[in-house]
């Protein structure tokens, strides 16, 4: 990053304005914006202001250590990912805090810690941790000029800000989502004409489109409880499979299988509601089949390594896992062997078949009885 990339993240890190920060260095805002856009550089006399200001060194100012600092982040992040692939939440939030102390302004710190935050305390989500949450969340949107990491954020804001009843609040984050990078995906398009890559391109789309939409039927099964009926939240789900087998079709990678364990899991839910205890049962199965299946073809260890999945289907097999700019869908069976553990399925804790499946993911997971 340049100097005055430097400065503006700084700036915004602080929480100051162009103006604020012109104040205190006794100086125009006009200069600080010169210097924030690399037409003037600052004095070497204003560095130790700039510095004071920040309560950053020289060398961060200037960026003369970026590149290890970047580095040293990174490698963090991988230590907590694998304390969080182990279910170590707790380990990974304290190894995570302890970074942010010598790396404050992290807004990829800040946002790991977010979520891990969320997976230490889930399913019983307490107060304090929701607050140092939110508070991450919006420091994150304060300063950050990331656009993924925005786009991250948003969304996992705005489904805070719902379940705390907030809607106003969480319509409001909406300002911040960059749509410059959708219309750059349209510019794309059309300068690319009519060729292969056009192809591809267009592809990419599709699945991108795609994956939205289910997703957001996926929503609605799971979290619309009072505005739409339990048959209709019912038939959803059945729409949710037959759209991903015939888009995806059979043998496809595990993005289409993570769509079908929500589906057997969340109808399994709604059905032991409605005390339809053989059909709760019957996708408690299923769901249990497709995480064995999964486990045999080691999808978990082939995605931790690294390794590219292809598409099956005709509009889908040009994206490959390692070029889709969405989710691949990784699984997790130990959140299904803890959501077992609900209240809600104590309607058929006693039953064999119940306890069968409540074994084979209790094996799964590596827990012993």
């Amino acid at each position: 990053m340049t100097i005055g990339e430097n400065i503006r993240k700084f700036r915004k890190a602080k929480g100051l304005t162009q103006e604020a920060l012109a104040e205190k260095l006794g100086l125009t805002p006009s200069a600080v914006s010169q210097w924030e856009t690399d037409r003037v550089m600052p004095d070497i006399t204003q560095l130790p202001l700039l510095c004071n200001a920040f309560a950053v060194t020289a060398d961060e100012l200037l960026g003369i250590d970026t590149r290890s600092r970047v580095r040293i982040i990174d490698e963090i992040i991988e230590e907590a990912n694998g304390l969080c692939q182990k279910n170590e939440w707790g380990k990974a939030c304290a190894l995570l805090r302890r970074a942010l102390e010598k790396y404050p302004d992290s807004y990829d710190l800040m946002s790991e810690l977010a979520f891990a935050i969320h997976n230490e305390n889930y399913p019983e989500f307490n107060n304090d941790g929701r607050a140092e949450q939110i508070e991450l969340f919006e420091k994150i949107l304060a300063g950050s000029d990331n656009d993924n990491l925005i786009n991250t954020t948003v969304g996992a804001l705005c489904a805070i800000y719902a379940r705390e009843g907030r809607v106003e609040d969480a319509k409001g984050l909406l300002k911040h989502i960059p749509y410059q990078v959708y219309s750059y995906k349209d510019c794309l398009l059309i300068s690319l004409g009519g060729t292969m890559e056009w192809v591809d391109e267009a592809c990419l789309q599709i699945n991108e489109h795609f994956h939205a939409m289910i997703d957001l039927m996926c929503q609605v099964g799971k979290w619309v409880e009072y505005a739409i009926g339990d048959e209709d939240i019912l038939e959803v789900w059945e729409k949710v499979e037959k759209m991903v087998k015939v888009f995806y079709e059979d043998g496809d990678y595990q993005l289409a299988n993570t769509y079908l364990l929500d589906k057997h899991f969340w109808m399994a839910l709604r059905n032991v509601k409605l005390q339809r205890k053989e059909e709760a049962l019957l996708s408690l199965e299923k769901m249990t089949d497709l995480l064995e299946k999964l486990e045999r073809e080691k999808y978990r260890e082939r995605y931790e390594n690294r390794e590219v999945f292809y598409h099956s289907s005709v509009l889908s097999r040009k994206v490959s896992s390692d070029k889709e700019p969405f989710w691949t869908g990784l699984y997790e069976p130990y959140f299904y062997y803890q959501k077992m553990k609900d209240v809600q399925f104590d309607a058929l804790r006693t039953d064999p078949r119940f306890c069968a499946v409540y074994d084979r993911l209790r094996e799964m997971v590596g827990e012993e009885k």
